[in-house]
C-alpha cells in the first residue's frame, strides 16, 4: 500500500502528492510512469538535451512550456529526467532529457494521465 508524502513547503509543487510504494520508490499521484517510459535509451533517440539556467531551477512549467507549449506538462520532464521536486533536484549547468512532443502526446493519448 502507497502512503501519501508532502513535499517541502517552499516546493512550487507542494501541492502535487507523492506516494511511496514497498519498495521505498516515490512517483507522483497524478501519474504513474508507463513501463515503457523506464527505457531511456529509447526516448533518448527522439529528444533533446537542455542545459539549465539559474533562473531556470525548479521551474519545469517554464521548460515545459518552451518545448511543449503546455506549462501542465512540466511531470513529462520531472519523469524522464527522475526528479520528485525540482527545487531540491535542479541545478544550473545541469544537462536534462527533454522528449520530443510527439513522445509525449504517445503516452498522454494513451490515458497514461491519471
Amino acid at each position: 500500500m502507497a502512503r501519501t508524502i508532502r513535499l517541502e513547503q517552499q516546493s512550487r509543487y507542494k501541492d502535487t502528492n507523492l506516494l511511496e510504494n514497498e519498495e521505498k520508490q516515490v512517483f507522483y499521484d497524478l501519474w504513474v510512469r508507463p513501463r515503457e517510459l523506464v527505457d531511456i535509451k529509447s526516448i533518448q533517440l527522439k529528444s533533446v538535451r537542455h542545459r539549465v539556467k539559474a533562473d531556470q531551477i525548479g521551474r519545469l512549467d517554464i521548460l515545459a512550456h518552451e518545448y511543449f507549449r503546455d506549462t501542465k506538462l512540466w511531470w513529462v520532464i520531472a519523469a524522464v529526467n527522475d526528479l520528485i521536486d525540482p527545487i531540491e533536484e535542479m541545478y544550473a549547468g545541469q544537462v536534462l532529457i527533454i522528449p520530443s512532443i510527439d513522445v509525449v502526446r504517445q503516452y498522454t493519448n494513451r490515458g497514461s494521465v491519471g
